[in-house]
């Protein structure tokens, strides 16, 4: 069966351990482009933090991200799927994080708030001073992060946890999983991501496919984190990173060389050549 459609992880996936996109691996995405196969990033990042990735590969297609939680389509400016956290929600989990001093973040569709720059965020606002105005990622640092959603009209597609206290991370980890109406699973170590009962990679993958008019059975995916394991399994071919952990390669039909050895190229190369 022909694939049609690609759908890829970003970090540990298509990007290096240097989070960039391989020159090769670019022209090889272009060249399957320009012979009507579709590309579609699928992140666990908000859409403001894949954009730079987006446009570097010249894509006209929806882009996924939130894991899901918030897809858009940047071509006609359509949000294609936005699924919201219930507020009230939201600030039972706030207390909880702030109770365990465990550094948080939570996405909007165009902007990441957080009352610390820590992890990632101080990588990407030392990016954004390099980055053309398109490309440039909306970080706002708050004061009172309850005080600010009860401010703000806009829609929360996704909450990220980070606790490297493995004994904290695994009580968060069992203390939300009680909570009824949320989706948890983790994108990296000491992650926990936080979602919208049901949404899912997985669930994205077959939702986009749909929006294309492309049959599930012509779709293959790429990724390396347990956030990914739903849509390697859900995909006609789903492939895992030589990096990725132990649930996304159960979930895979073929491994691959890691994200610093070519991983996504060599895999392509292996299906399309």
């Amino acid at each position: 069966m022909k694939t049609e459609l690609i759908v890829l992880d970003l970090d540990g996936t298509l990007l290096n351990e240097n989070h960039k996109i391989n020159n090769e691996t670019k022209e090889y995405l272009n060249t399957l482009k320009n012979n009507n196969i579709k590309i579609v990033i699928a992140t666990g990042r908000t859409f403001t933090a894949a954009k730079k990735y987006y446009n570097e590969l010249k894509l006209e297609t929806p882009l996924i991200s939130c894991n899901g939680g918030y897809i858009y389509d940047p071509i006609t400016e359509k949000i294609i799927e936005g699924h919201e956290i219930n507020k009230d929600i939201l600030n039972n989990i706030f207390k909880i994080l702030e109770k365990n001093n465990t550094f948080f973040q939570f996405y909007t569709s165009n902007t990441i708030y957080s009352t610390e720059i820590r992890f990632l965020l101080k990588v990407w606002i030392k990016e954004n001073k390099t980055l053309n105005e398109k490309d440039k990622i909306n970080i706002e640092l708050i004061e009172n992060a309850t005080e600010m959603l009860n401010s703000i009209n806009e829609p929360i597609f996704k909450l990220l946890a980070i606790e490297n206290d493995i004994e904290k991370f695994e009580y968060l980890m069992k203390k939300f999983n009680k909570i009824e109406g949320i989706e948890i699973v983790s994108s990296f170590n000491g992650a926990i991501d936080i979602m919208v009962k049901g949404i899912t990679k997985g669930q994205a993958l077959k939702n986009i496919s749909n929006y294309l008019n492309i049959p599930i059975n012509k779709t293959m995916a790429i990724g390396d984190n347990n956030n990914d394991a739903t849509m390697l399994k859900e995909a006609n071919i789903g492939i895992a990173m030589g990096n990725a952990t132990s649930l996304a390669k159960e979930n895979a039909d073929f491994i691959t060389t890691s994200n610093s050895d070519n991983g996504v190229l060599n895999a392509l190369k292996k299906y399309f050549i």
